[in-house]
């Protein structure tokens, strides 16, 4: 089951410093740089955010096409220790280790659903993977944006070993060959 992580009522005061929700990635995000140091060291400390996230961040084989891990690339930007959560890329980042994938409910729990049965050998593979492309289809999403939601979701799902198969269908199925 995906979770949300739950705040503190000082860090629901740090986040309500942060526009995080915004579209333009940098709106509001540069100023409030204080507040998401604040933050992400609280919730450190207190271990809130899932390990699957924190792996996600941190190991580079959940980088996919890229041989650093996401914090191995803002650190290569000049940012280091706590400066990491200050780099303009750690905003959507942020976003997943508070809320998980960027999906609908209704497209997590049916993944989900499909994981359970698939994980207690009453489906293939190939049923969550066509339920993830059924899901990117009907997102309205960038192919790409959502396949790695998809894969986020898998890696949550438990499905660390597959999480590539799932984001590898979906794109291959929904991009054209050059």
């Amino acid at each position: 089951m995906i979770i949300r992580v739950k705040l503190t009522v000082g860090e629901k005061k740090l986040l309500e410093r942060v526009n995080l929700y915004s579209d333009d990635v940098a709106e509001g995000f540069a100023s409030s740089n204080d507040a998401v140091c604040d933050l992400m060291r609280s919730l450190l400390k207190r271990n809130a955010i899932p390990q699957i996230r924190i792996d996600w961040f941190e190991k580079p084989e959940h980088n996919i096409g890229s041989m650093q891990s996401r914090r191995q690339s803002i650190e290569a930007d000049g940012f280091i220790d706590g400066e990491i959560f200050r780099h303009r890329d750690f905003k959507p980042m942020l976003g997943y280790f508070l809320d998980g994938p960027a999906l609908p409910r209704s497209a997590i729990l049916k993944f989900e659903l499909a994981t359970a049965r698939f994980l207690s050998g009453s489906i293939s593979f190939h049923v969550i993977q066509q339920t993830a492309l059924h899901g990117v289809r009907r997102s309205g999403k960038d192919v790409h944006s959502a396949a790695e939601e998809y894969y986020k979701l898998a890696l949550e799902c438990d499905l660390v070993d597959k999480a590539r198969d799932v984001r590898s269908y979906v794109i291959k199925s929904l991009t054209k060959p050059q």
